[in-house]
């Protein structure tokens, strides 16, 4: 679905992206970690088309992405970025209307505002709500637009303990519904063991290792970058995967 050749991206002569390569298949959910200024934020700028890419190519369904104008992009990619301030005043209601332009489904907005628990914020002023609330507004919004691949940097920010297991759940979901693909860049590897279908690890620029979280994370490469050693076992509380890091020695 998703496919970066030789690319290299930054600003200015300071590439933050070198050569990298990069598949991402139709409905997966994919990680990408890396330790902070790795290149997660600005390998997902540079795919949507915010950040100049000055080498190699990014195909979107085998065709080239940064040719298609910029409504036929919105179309196909969607990023959430948690760094970025909201800086206007706006009803949480009309905030998500304003991701209906692309496609007018009003049905789509009812699912979002159910999924994220929104129903009694959606006449509150995005200004006026608390850190954790404005982030689930927010990844309501880019959820809303309904673009084929959806990248999301950073979501698990400001979300508390409860919040982030129910993103997990709304993000499985919405695949489910509407077959969307997820790149997702994190530092929660706790959660990416139990989310990601693949993981992929950045480190100065290029993808060092991708595959299962359960084959990467061990990893005695990955170990070395990260300088921790990580164990998967089954979680005794719930069985689900639970993940154990430790100084590496």
């Amino acid at each position: 679905m998703l496919k970066l050749i030789d690319v290299t991206a930054g600003y200015g002569k300071n590439f933050a992206i070198k050569n990298t390569q990069f598949e991402l298949g139709a409905g997966e959910i994919h990680g990408l970690i890396g330790i902070n200024g790795a290149g997660k934020s600005t390998l997902l700028k540079a795919i949507l088309g915010t950040v100049p890419v000055f080498g190699g190519k990014i195909e979107f369904q085998n065709q080239p992405l940064h040719q298609q104008s910029h409504f036929e992009r919105a179309r196909c990619v969607g990023l959430h970025d948690s760094s970025q301030e909201f800086i206007f005043s706006s009803s949480v209601h009309e905030l998500l209307e304003l991701s209906l332009r692309l496609h007018h489904d009003s049905q789509k907005l009812k699912t979002v505002v159910k999924l994220f628990g929104l129903e009694d914020l959606l006449g509150r002023d995005v200004l006026s709500l608390s850190s954790g609330e404005r982030q689930r507004a927010l990844l309501a919004h880019a959820f809303c637009a309904n673009p084929r691949l959806l990248m999301l940097d950073e979501p698990f920010t400001h979300l508390d303990w409860h919040r982030q297991l129910d993103l997990i759940e709304v993000i499985k979901e919405w695949r489910h519904l509407t077959g969307c693909s997820f790149l997702i860049a994190l530092h929660e590897l706790q959660w990416a063991i139990n989310l990601a279908d693949r993981l992929s690890v950045i480190d100065q620029g290029k993808i060092l290792v991708s595959g299962p979280p359960d084959k990467v994370l061990p990893n005695p490469q990955v170990g070395e970058t990260f300088a921790f050693q990580a164990l998967i076992d089954e979680n005794p509380i719930d069985g689900s995967r639970r993940l154990t890091l430790g100084r590496r020695q």
